[in-house]
């Protein structure tokens, strides 16, 4: 009976530590693709930002 016991509690500890195994894993992906989307998105900020400037800049010089 003791035996089955400390199996069973064994068993659980192990469960236990493949569990927090995994939600780090799962974690540490979520930041991985926040960091990813962060970073296109300020691309895309940037895109835009220098489309706008260069069709201002055909603007302004567009009168001429």
């Amino acid at each position: 009976m003791r035996r089955l016991q400390v199996i069973k509690l064994f068993q659980v500890l192990v469960g236990y530590m493949q569990y927090g195994r995994n939600r780090h894993a799962q974690d540490g992906l979520l930041h991985e693709n926040r960091l990813a989307a962060k970073k296109h998105a300020t691309l895309e900020l940037h895109a835009a930002e220098a489309i706008q400037m260069s069709y201002m800049h055909v603007l302004q010089y567009s009168h001429i």
